[in-house]
């Protein structure tokens, strides 16, 4: 059954193809109502679906990107709090740094200085190793005591120490004893 529409009620200004709005309009209806029962309530359907699945799209990018700007946020916050530890642990080694170069007996006495260093690392858990170098960069004691005898003299941090004659932090390595990743801080001693 095919219902037809008065023909000048569609009667509106060609489009740029060349076609009224009206024409346009009355193909598409007669096609509509071509089609059976069931085809017009799938569009029906899918034309009410259409706005509600923009919206949970819209809605999901929106709750996207505030997930991405809050990880964004934790981030930061997390590279500040470690930024502020790895500070406080470079203040800490520089204390002790200048606190054992400023002892003479490290220099004078190999068997105080090891009886030292025996009980350093339990107030100082951070700190894989504390070694106390003499100027040819043998280890004259070390809180691992199989060290003795060891050169450091080769490794640039040494080299960067004695050269400056400041506390400095080596770049990042991996321990000939430890066997772990490390930074090195060191200053020659002071006479």
């Amino acid at each position: 059954m095919a219902y037809r529409l008065p023909s000048g009620s569609f009667n509106y200004a060609r489009n740029r193809s060349g076609f009224t709005r009206g024409a346009v309009l009355w193909k598409i209806m007669s096609y509509l109502i071509r089609l059976s029962l069931r085809a017009r309530l799938m569009i029906l359907v899918i034309v009410a679906l259409v706005p509600a699945c923009a919206l949970i799209i819209y809605n999901a990018v929106g709750e996207y990107r505030e997930a991405t700007e809050g990880v964004r946020n934790t981030a930061q916050q997390l590279a500040r709090i470690v930024a502020r530890h790895h500070e406080q642990m470079i203040d800490d080694a520089h204390d002790l740094v200048m606190l054992l170069t400023r002892l003479p007996l490290l220099k004078l006495n190999p068997q105080a200085c090891q009886n030292l260093m025996v009980n350093l690392p339990d107030p100082y858990p951070a700190f894989a190793n504390i070694v106390v170098l003499n100027q040819q960069g043998t280890v004259l004691c070390a809180t691992r005591p199989k060290q003795s005898g060891m050169n450091y003299r080769d490794r640039g941090w040494f080299q960067k120490a004695v050269g400056s004659g400041q506390f400095i932090a080596s770049d990042y390595l991996v321990g000939r004893v430890t066997a772990e990743p490390t930074v090195v801080f060191a200053a020659p001693m002071l006479d």
